[in-house]
């Protein structure tokens, strides 16, 4: 039922919605020249390429720039944001409904007393997932030079995307509701998060699901995070610092920064666990 689902929301990707129905005929936003040239030279995941001129443009995008991390080695890195917001609303009056399996967060911070912990980033991941040639003329953008490109992955701003990438993380990640019995990972606790991944445990427990995850990840092609992983008995996760010393989780100061600016400084405990984990 997990595999029907699957690809169920693939060919949701798959198929344009009737053009009768779209509201907008060309929604493509421009990209400056330089962005495009960056996207189409990606290297180790190409996402797109030239596409003919009288393609129909059906995709808005922009690009965004992540800051560099230099505490974890992460220089500035480019992003390309793709959505068709009327396929959006189509596939929603259609009935679709995201089945994310994401647990919130205050559902597993007892995982703290557990030994040890280790994270895991399937890096960009919604690139990652290769879609058949058919379905490539229905994601067209065009830059600033007037240039068309098809976008040949998965498209980050699509709602079925999230789902996807999160069930094909699970399957990586050992998860028996997704993976096949030789691929699944036993003895520890497991979280994912569209992309991201924690396993907490014993110290050996942890070590041998980290194996299992990045044989996994070469057996499928899936590009990890290298500088993202983290490995012991602190570490941030879910925008939390969970030290398994201590036995205590806290609020990176880089997620109190994002939390809305109604919040009170009188909240409840029970509050603040809510908006965290929508938050998170």
């Amino acid at each position: 039922s997990n595999l029907s689902r699957f690809d169920y929301c693939l060919s949701l990707t798959e198929n344009p919605m009737p053009v009768g129905l779209r509201t907008t005929v060309c929604n493509g936003a421009l990209l400056p020249a330089a962005d495009a040239d960056v996207i189409a030279n990606t290297g180790e995941f190409p996402i797109s390429r030239r596409a003919p001129d009288d393609a129909l443009v059906t995709l808005s995008t922009f690009t965004i720039v992540e800051p560099a991390k230099p505490a974890q080695g992460k220089a500035a890195a480019r992003r390309l944001i793709a959505y068709d917001p009327d396929k959006n609303a189509w596939l929603k009056a259609e009935g679709y409904v995201p089945q994310v399996d994401i647990d919130p967060v205050t559902s597993y911070l007892h995982d703290v007393h557990e030994e040890y912990g280790c994270t895991e980033d399937a890096t960009t991941c919604f690139y990652q997932h290769r879609l058949p040639e058919r379905a490539y003329k229905h994601r067209v953008f065009q830059d600033a030079a007037g240039r068309k490109w098809y976008l040949m992955v998965g498209n980050m701003g699509g709602c079925e995307w999230p789902e996807i990438a999160h069930r094909a993380t699970s399957t990586i990640a050992g998860h028996p509701l997704y993976a096949k019995p030789p691929y699944v990972t036993h003895g520890v606790k497991r979280q994912v998060i569209i992309d991201n991944v924690r396993f907490a445990g014993s110290k050996h427990a942890v070590q041998e699901a980290k194996a299992r995850f990045l044989t996994n990840a070469a057996l499928s092609r899936t590009s990890l995070n290298d500088a993202d992983r983290q490995e012991g008995t602190q570490y941030d996760f879910a925008g939390l610092w969970w030290n398994h010393d201590t036995k205590q989780v806290s609020v990176r100061q880089s997620t109190i920064d994002r939390l809305p600016s109604q919040i009170h400084a009188d909240i409840s405990v029970a509050e603040l666990e809510s908006t965290l984990s929508r938050l998170v």
